[in-house]
């Protein structure tokens, strides 16, 4: 039982003693890392006893992660063009840290806080087709949460990326330690639309079939198709390049 529903139980005059429990356990308590920690780890005890509607200490820098992140797939969609097209030269972004990342972080502002309001509404759009009730803000979040652990992923591996090569692109990791990078974003996705149901089916009252198709099985099926695609471009631009 979450707090705010606490609060209905409780005296509306009094401070009753399993309010004063529900505030020692509640969101609000959890320390930055143990705030992530708890969704990461132990995704089912967060939206059970952590998640409140519509709040969020650490708002911001969800939205900041989440955003720069899909700026910087933007960016990398841009660099394979122009690579492809002899212009690469041309792209500021992909030939100094500096401006990758100012590139990256303006963006992802921008970009965050558009993906806060239509992600959201997509998310809650599959929330009212799995069979629940509507409720765009509470959905906002679920979409965040959960999107929150391959995007700060992404952005980890570029911080380590600005470290150890000279430019954004192309990438010097090969081999061995680029399809481990690589592997460890894909599990870090399939796991966030793990999440993502837990999280969805802990909050609302869905359907299980519902649930499960709009928040398991079509986003699974969505991202194996697009990782599949970029191991074939990436592989098509290997033979470009030795050809």
């Amino acid at each position: 039982m979450r707090y705010d529903e606490l609060e209905e139980v409780a005296d509306d005059d009094d401070l009753s003693e399993l309010e004063v429990v529900a505030v020692e356990i509640g969101p609000r308590r959890l320390s930055f890392l143990g705030f992530w920690n708890t969704l990461v780890l132990r995704p089912k005890e967060f939206f059970e006893h952590y998640f409140q509607k519509g709040q969020s200490p650490y708002l911001f820098w969800v939205v900041l992660i989440v955003g720069v992140s899909r700026a910087m797939d933007r960016m990398e969609h841009q660099f394979l063009n122009a690579h492809l097209h002899g212009g690469l030269a041309r792209v500021q972004q992909a030939n100094s840290w500096t401006m990758y990342w100012i590139t990256a972080i303006l963006s992802g502002l921008f970009g965050g806080a558009i993906l806060y309001y239509l992600g959201g509404w997509w998310y809650d759009v599959r929330v009212g087709w799995a069979g629940g009730r509507r409720d765009r803000e509470t959905s906002r979040f679920l979409y965040l949460y959960s999107a929150f652990i391959p995007s700060l992923l992404q952005v980890m591996a570029m911080v380590g990326n600005t470290v150890g090569d000279k430019q954004p692109f192309p990438h010097e990791l090969e081999g061995i330690g680029l399809a481990l990078v690589f592997g460890t974003q894909v599990v870090a996705t399939f796991y966030a639309v793990y999440v993502s149901y837990r999280g969805v089916r802990t909050v609302h009252e869905l359907s299980r079939w519902g649930a499960r198709v709009w928040f398991l099985i079509l986003p699974g099926l969505v991202y194996t198709l697009a990782f599949g695609g970029a191991i074939g471009l990436g592989w098509l631009i290997g033979v470009a390049g030795r050809g």
